[in-house]
C-alpha cells in the first residue's frame, strides 16, 4: 500500500470553486480508480485542506499521477 498526505491552503474567496472541483475530482477518481482510496478534509472551517490518498501499489500511484483528470 502506498500512501500520500497533502496539506495545502487555498486563496481567500475561492472556497466554493474549490469545493465544487474537489467533489468532481473525487467522484472521477472513484470511477476511474476503484482501487484508490481518496479522501479530502477541510481543516476546522479554515481555508486549509488535507488530502489522504492510498494506492494499492506504486503502479496505481503512477497511473493516478499521470491521469488526465489529475
Amino acid at each position: 500500500m502506498e500512501r500520500i498526505i497533502v496539506r495545502y491552503r487555498i486563496k481567500e474567496g475561492s472556497l466554493d470553486k474549490v469545493l465544487m472541483a474537489l467533489r468532481s475530482f473525487i467522484a472521477t477518481v472513484a470511477i476511474e480508480e476503484p482501487e484508490t482510496e481518496y479522501n479530502a478534509f477541510r481543516i476546522a472551517n479554515s481555508l486549509e485542506f488535507l488530502h489522504v490518498m492510498s494506492f494499492p501499489d506504486p503502479s496505481a500511484q503512477e497511473r493516478h499521477h499521470n491521469a488526465g483528470y489529475t
